[in-house]
């Protein structure tokens, strides 16, 4: 458990900074291309959050490190735009710019809920 833990956090420690906006990148694409996709979604966001209590539980960050990305994040996902309150589905990670088709995902939107109630 700790080695799947300790990848995961590293995906996440390595790809979301300042370059991504503080926002996770979808997938690594390691075949053909060894780039990152640089879009996000809801799920995406969710799982970084919940990313970074596990990477405190398993000692990799800090209490103030914690802080730090947590609200890093949190500042740009108030930058997203938004239909009725709710995230788009997919944003570029550069831009913020959503991207097309523009849709909310009712699947994401639940999956960004439960990693919030998880911060909880």
């Amino acid at each position: 458990m700790r080695n799947v833990a300790r990848r995961t956090w590293r995906y996440f420690s390595d790809f979301v900074d300042e370059k991504t906006s503080w926002l996770p990148p979808d997938n690594y694409q390691v075949s053909y291309q060894n780039q990152l996709a640089m879009r996000t979604s809801p799920t995406n966001i969710g799982l970084y959050l919940a990313s970074v209590l596990g990477a405190h539980d398993f000692g990799y960050v800090s209490v103030d490190q914690v802080v730090q990305k947590l609200l890093q994040t949190m500042e740009t996902i108030e930058k997203l735009e938004r239909h009725e309150g709710h995230l788009l589905n997919w944003y570029d990670i550069r831009t913020l710019a959503p991207l097309k088709p523009r849709y909310v995902s009712a699947v994401d939107s639940g999956n960004l809920l439960a990693s919030l109630w998880t911060m909880d």
